[in-house]
């Protein structure tokens, strides 16, 4: 099974701001006027993946300790398009920090050429520390196709750390 192509454009949102309300679609909602969106770490150029079964990095960024803060929402949104020359064709997108997979999406869309692609995640620092605790949540769509993924895990804020997103 080959991924014909796939073509990303990846935004890194570092959001620090107070949660006012969400909505059952997990729309965020900012203040008026908020000062508060620290976009970081935007990725200005194309990355293509074609024909291969080789996990391919699409995007790396480091999240240092000293910018973290608890309620701190980091979010990941990605574009693109995805073509297959099959039915069986599957695309594998994983989440990483620091190497260490922790989220992997694999999508079998049919066949399709030049199909929208979207990924949004959202991660929540809850709580400070070498044990901080962290929320994630992710949402990725080939054309109609969709999956999604949520977890609560251990995120050590008094370290770097490095986000890496791969695509095969």
């Amino acid at each position: 099974m080959t991924l014909k192509r796939i073509y990303l454009l990846l935004v890194v949102l570092l959001l620090s701001f107070s949660l006012l309300g969400c909505t059952e679609q997990r729309t965020l909602i900012l203040p008026l006027n908020s000062n508060y969106d620290t976009t970081t770490n935007v990725k200005l150029n194309t990355t293509i993946v074609s024909n291969t079964t080789t996990e391919t990095e699409v995007y790396s960024g480091l999240i240092t300790s000293n910018e973290i803060k608890a309620g701190q929402i980091l979010k990941v949104i990605s574009y693109g398009v995805v073509s297959t020359a099959s039915a069986s064709d599957s695309v594998t997108i994983r989440f990483k920090i620091n190497n260490v997979t922790k989220q992997t999406f694999i999508m079998t869309p049919k066949v399709v050429t030049n199909e929208d692609f979207h990924l949004v995640g959202t991660a929540t620092q809850r709580i400070l520390g070498v044990t901080g605790s962290r929320a994630s949540h992710q949402d990725i769509c080939i054309g109609d196709e969709c999956n999604s993924q949520t977890s609560v895990g251990v995120f050590d804020t008094t370290m770097d750390h490095t986000l890496s997103i791969t695509a095969q």
